[in-house]
This record gives C-alpha cells, structure tokens and sequence, in this order.
C-alpha cells in the first residue's frame, strides 16, 4: 500500500513509503491512515480497551475514521471503507469535496473548507 492522490494535498500523484522504508531498513513496513492507526492506539491503551465496537472520527483538513468491527479492523477492498468524509450528505452538491466530487460531508464540514460552507449559507 501506498500514498496514491491523497485528497487533501492534491498536488501529490503517488507517494512511495512502504517500499523504500522496507529497503532502508529491512523490515516489514505497514501502513495506515491517521485514523486507522488512531483507533488501534485507543483500543489498545485508551478509552476504547477491551471494546470489540469501536469507531474514531477525526475532524481536520479532512474527516476521517478508524474502525473496529467485531474485533477486526475496517479496511475494505482498497483500505477506503471507512472513509466517512466521503459520504453524501448534499445530493444537490453544491461543494466540492478535495476528492474532485460534489457533496460529501468534508467539503462542508472539514476545517478547511467550513468557510465554504459559511459562504454557501451566508448567499456568498
């Protein structure tokens, strides 16, 4: 797995970590998102010990999740399914999320772009 057209700093195509930390130093190298790696850390040592349900919902430059499902940690197909920030909220879709598509919850309510959203209510 690697970094491939992160939303949020789109002037990145690709971005190679796991190979050339594997390379450097000779160890399996894994990979998570900040929030993923989030929610491990809070069932392993926080306020999630012990739970076999548990979600981690970030609000930043994105809006983001780490997820547990009986037990096991949520990752999907392509490691895409708990990306909440993703979800439909407008279906007119008025804003544009950072992905390039119209009316996911993190172009409205992500830090970066509630002042779009602010605009958009405010009829500017």
């Amino acid at each position: 797995m690697e970094i491939d057209k992160p939303a949020n700093i789109p002037q990145y195509v690709f971005i190679p970590l796991v190979e050339p930390l594997r390379s450097a130093f000779a160890v399996t190298v894994g990979l998570l998102n900040d929030c993923s790696a989030a929610v491990i850390g809070e069932r392993e040592a926080g306020a999630g010990i012990g739970e076999e349900n548990l979600i981690y919902i970030t609000i930043s430059s994105g809006i983001g999740a780490g997820v547990y499902v009986d037990g096991h940690l949520l990752g999907g197909k392509d490691g895409n399914a708990h990306e909440v920030g993703h979800m439909v909220i407008d279906s007119e879709g008025k804003l544009v999320c950072g992905c390039g598509r119209r009316g996911h919850w993190e172009a409205y309510c992500s830090g970066r772009n509630i002042p779009n959203y602010a605009r958009l209510l405010l009829g500017k």
